[in-house]
């Protein structure tokens, strides 16, 4: 073909890109304009509108006095045969009864004396698809609407065995009215017509129109795959791969699942016509599952629970926490496959217990919180899963299986939100329904991993360990050691082990088992990643700063590349990685981190919720640490604030704001403010942690301190010796929270001039110190300081 030929200058999928006009652009040079004024059939040439290699287009009235009527004109060359004339015609009566009110449609056509062939089109004023969304049309809902309405004229044409070849951005208009309008089928392109295959425009044509593969209409959804992902995008181009318009991660994910199966290589991969297309976007549009995503249980039911308006639950966290109600059914489902069951039965078993879960959420858990039922407009979360609880068992009689999943679902919940204690009674009586299975079973092994998680969270980490490591061994010894269950349990067996206070061998251990994760399950698996987050996190708290930067980096790097830069996992990685700055003393890029991981929650979640709230309390605590005491104070009463409101006042993330904002208080020197907020803390932990967790025994130092420093010796002696005598009790010995509490205990016996005592304790608490920290260490440097202004013993 010479390099000049007007092929080179097809618009391929145009009005007239079948084989049959191909043949005839190939005999025939480039044509002649027509001049203004000429006189086509009954029309009249206006202006010329725009010309490319199949064509000239005109802008034409219509000139024969019946009525007024504009029209778009396009003149092509061939016709010069009597057999193309024929098909010619036939082809032109195909696209003139086809009327659909997305597509162009095609009003007279006729033959010049030249031979030339034209068409009378229907005009469209209006702007490019693309220009006009990211113009005027911010929602993704309706640009998705707008999406719709072509795909529906595909649709149409597809039935009259039509193929259009060319669907861009460039051949859908949008009218005055707001309506998508499609233009230019090709005549010749009916189903089936090889040769037509060989024209396309390069960045929009499908994987066999390049290849010369066989064209049908899997080549046309092709194109609407992109045509979506360009209007989700700016700027429209599908080799430009900018960043999708802001949406929630989880919706992102569906429509980038649809555009994937929509643009597969394989045209046997796409959904099975552009209608299963359009009923997966519609089903995307109503937040149902949609079927590029999969069925599995949690993600129809997570949808289950999204479609129902939750307004009358106090905010977006309540909607979200009902959500998570249905995330451990996924686990349940893969250990079945690891045990490799006829999928036939596990198939009907799972639909058997999607159906009767989606009939407690729907019927029982939701409608609590339905506005047009009930009658309590300000329902919590807390007061929704306990109604919840009391209809479980009513509800699912004579289903123990379905009913045991119920309950540790509730518990799983009920954990987060820091009932610790009604979350473990929801652990015993799923264990209690699930007795009939055997101990080794995945279910009973899943269950034990739940509850061992809770017994961490409630200060029993010994117990923790215990359950934790017996289900990595059961597991390992019926699933395979290399099973997920198994895995899975072994790391949070390490997390159990360093709070029991084996720290160093956690930590060992759980480096060791990296290796296994990454080779096993691939270094971007979601438990591989979370492990490193875990590491990162122990490094950290045992002073290994350098180290934990380190594995942050890597545990960043591999979120971001599974997850993506605005998944929640990246953006909590981020966030940790600003409490690290913080550590490292790198306050000014820590502040950096912290506000650009919390703007990135805040797009994930919504301003009200536990994530952002826990991102505003670590940027206010950067802010404390660069002495801007006003703005921190302001910040982490605001987010105290949003704690309250969002969870309850007995919630241990509230406590934590106490805390907080005590040592805030402390340092600017409102001591009494303080007080305040250190014996609210300490209410909240022993309420739902017991007495003897660490996160108390660190309460009650910190009271013990600042009662010192008002001068109230008294109250700070009870407060120092009850975190000492806690402490001794369940701490390891070589844990730092015990040698505060010590070295405080000191500093209260100093001041009331007990000084061996006060010696006794300062020298044990320099002896632990020295076990963590590096020599000129703040905290060893303040216990020497203390030490070396003691009065002389007598004995010296």
């Amino acid at each position: 073909m010479p390099a000049n030929s007007p092929l080179d200058l097809l618009e391929p999928g145009a009005l007239l890109a079948g084989a049959l006009f191909r043949s005839m652009v190939t005999r025939v040079g480039l044509q002649a304009s027509l001049p203004i004024g000429t006189r086509v059939g009954p029309f009249r040439i206006l202006a010329e509108i725009g010309a490319g290699g199949m064509g000239v287009v005109y802008r034409a009235e219509r000139a024969d006095g019946q009525y007024q009527q504009f029209v778009a004109i396009k003149c092509v060359t061939g016709g010069d045969s009597v057999d193309a004339l024929a098909q010619f015609r036939r082809e032109r009566q195909i696209l003139a009864e086809m009327r659909h009110p997305h597509i162009a449609r095609l009003l007279d056509g006729g033959q010049l004396d030249d031979c030339r062939l034209w068409f009378a089109m229907e005009l469209i004023d209006g702007a490019r698809i693309d220009a006009h969304v990211r113009a005027s049309v911010p929602s993704v809902a309706a640009r998705i609407g707008l999406l719709r309405q072509v795909i529906d004229a595909v649709a149409c044409a597809h039935q009259r065995l039509l193929l259009h070849r060319d669907i861009k951005p460039a051949n859908v208009l949008i009218d005055a009215d707001g309506s998508a309008k499609l233009l230019d089928f090709g005549i010749a392109a009916l189903a089936g017509d090889q040769a037509a295959a060989r024209a396309y425009t390069p960045d929009w044509a499908s994987p066999e129109q390049i290849s010369g593969g066989e064209i049908g209409p899997a080549s046309d959804q092709f194109q609407l795959g992109l045509l979506l992902d360009a209007l989700l995008r700016s700027p429209a181009q599908p080799a430009d791969r900018a960043r999708w318009i802001e949406m929630p991660t989880g919706r992102a994910a569906e429509l980038r699942a649809i555009v994937t199966r929509a643009t597969a290589p394989d045209p046997q991969q796409r959904y099975g016509s552009v209608q299963e297309l359009d009923a997966d976007l519609g089903r995307w549009l109503a937040a149902r599952p949609v079927s590029a995503v999969g069925q599995s249980l949690e993600y129809t039911l997570r949808c289950a629970v999204r479609r129902h308006p939750l307004i009358a639950v106090a905010s977006v966290t309540t909607a979200l926490t009902i959500v998570a109600l249905v995330i451990g059914f996924s686990w349940r489902l893969a250990q079945e496959r690891d045990l490799a069951r006829a999928q036939a039965e596990r198939a009907t078993r799972e639909a058997a217990n999607a159906a009767a879960v989606a009939h407690f959420l729907q019927d029982d858990l939701l409608a609590l919180a339905d506005p047009n039922t009930s009658q309590d407009v300000q329902l919590t979360v807390q007061t929704l899963l306990e109604r919840a609880r009391g209809t479980v068992d009513q509800r699912l009689a004579g289903q123990p299986e379905i009913a045991a999943q119920i309950h540790a679902t509730l518990a799983r919940s009920l954990r987060g939100l820091g009932d610790f204690e009604a979350a473990n009674a929801e652990f015993e009586l799923a264990e209690s329904k699930s007795a009939a299975l055997a101990a080794d079973s995945p279910w009973r092994l899943e269950l034990d991993l739940w509850h061992g998680d809770l017994d961490l969270a409630r200060s029993l980490p010994r117990e923790a360990y215990a359950r934790l490591q017996r289900v990595a061994d059961a597991a390992a010894g019926s699933l395979g050691s290399d099973s997920q269950l198994a895995l899975e349990a072994a790391v949070r067996a390490q997390a159990a082990r360093f709070e029991l206070g084996e720290q160093q061998p956690a930590i060992d251990a759980l480096t060791a088992l990296l290796p296994r994760l990454d080779k096993t399950l691939g270094v971007d698996a979601p438990l591989s990643i979370y492990a490193l987050n875990r590491l990162a996190i122990m490094l950290n708290t045992v002073e290994r700063s350098a180290d934990s930067e380190r594995v942050r980096s890597e545990h960043l790097l591999r979120a971001a590349r599974a997850y993506g830069a605005d998944h929640s996992a990246t953006l909590t990685g981020r966030l940790n990685r600003a409490v690290l700055l913080r550590k490292l003393g790198r306050l000014d890029e820590a502040l950096v981190e912290a506000l650009a991981a919390e703007d990135g929650l805040r797009r994930v979640f919504g301003a009200n919720s536990v994530a952002v709230l826990h991102a505003m309390n670590a940027r206010s605590r950067i802010l404390q640490d660069s002495k801007r005491f006003d703005e921190a104070i302001a910040l982490q009463r605001q987010t105290l604030a949003g704690r309250i409101a969002l969870l309850g006042e007995q919630h241990d993330d509230v406590a934590y704001s106490h805390v907080n904002l005590g040592g805030m208080l402390m340092q600017t020197g409102d001591l009494d403010g303080a007080i305040d907020h250190y014996e609210s803390a300490l209410k909240i932990r022993e309420s739902l942690l017991g007495p003897e967790h660490v996160d108390v025994i660190t309460n009650l130092t910190l009271l013990a301190d600042t009662e010192r420093m008002r001068g109230e010796l008294g109250a700070a002696e009870r407060y120092a010796e009850l975190a000492v005598e806690r402490g001794r009790r369940v701490l390891a010995g070589d844990r730092v929270e015990l040698a505060t509490a010590l070295f405080r205990y000191a500093q209260v016996l100093a001041a009331r001039e007990q000084t061996e005592a006060a010696r006794t304790n300062a020298s044990e608490a320099l002896g632990i110190y020295a076990l963590t920290y590096p020599d000129e260490h703040p905290r060893l440097l303040a216990v020497r300081q203390l030490m070396a202004g003691l009065p002389a013993s007598e004995t010296q």
